[in-house]
This record gives structure tokens, C-alpha cells and sequence, in this order.
């Protein structure tokens, strides 16, 4: 049981841009990560269910469930945290609640040919 006010986070990705280990790589810690199934995500975050802290691919999956979130806040627009298809995905969906896209220009950008009406965005820099 949650506190009362008490905010709950959880984290859907802690690796490095590729994830880890590497797929490609065959080092001794690669290796012993895939041997002892340590598989760690794409960073990514879900705050109360309603903040998403990036997009990227391997989060999407992690998440599970993302349809009561209300902002998406992506970092930059590198893939590992913007993966822009995710928008196309979402406007797949049956039922699409509004939300908040806040993220800088180029990740605006990348996204701006999938959004629907249902996504404002907000700049920063």
C-alpha cells in the first residue's frame, strides 16, 4: 500500500543508450550479464502512472500499461529517448486521452508528423 501523498516511481530503464549488455558486444561483462539474465533497459521512468520520463523503445515495452499518462518529457532527441514511432503506435489505439508533450524543438520536430489532436506540445531548451 502506497502513503498518502507519496510519490510512486518506477524505473522502466537504467542502461546505456544500446541497453546492457550490447547485443553485438562479446566482452566478459556482456557475456556474464546474458549468462545471469542482468538485462537492463533503455532509461526511462514512470512517475504516478501519468509522467513518462523519456520514449524510448525498450521503456514502451517496460511500461505495459501507459494509457493514463498525461505527459510525455523527453530529455532529447536521441532514439534511446525519443523513439518517435511510438506516436503512430499510440494513435493506433481505441481510446487516446489527451497529454502534454514537452520536450526541445528537434524532438517536437520528429514527432510532430505522427501526433493527433489529442497531443499539445510545450518547448523547452
Amino acid at each position: 500500500m502506497r502513503e498518502a501523498g507519496a510519490m510512486h516511481i518506477r524505473m522502466l530503464g537504467t542502461g546505456s543508450s544500446d541497453g546492457w549488455p550490447n547485443p553485438w558486444c562479446t566482452c566478459a561483462s556482456c557475456g556474464a550479464a546474458r549468462r545471469d539474465g542482468v538485462l537492463r533497459r533503455q532509461t526511462s521512468a514512470l512517475v504516478d502512472d501519468r509522467l513518462l520520463l523519456d520514449l524510448g523503445p525498450d521503456g514502451l515495452r517496460a511500461a505495459g500499461d501507459l494509457s493514463a499518462v498525461e505527459t510525455v518529457l523527453v530529455t532529447h532527441a536521441d532514439p534511446d529517448h525519443h523513439a518517435w514511432p511510438a506516436w503512430m503506435w499510440r494513435g493506433w489505439a481505441s481510446h487516446r486521452r489527451p497529454l502534454t508533450l514537452v520536450g526541445p524543438p528537434a524532438v517536437l520536430a520528429d514527432a510532430a508528423p505522427h501526433l493527433d489532436a489529442s497531443v499539445t506540445t510545450v518547448a523547452v531548451h
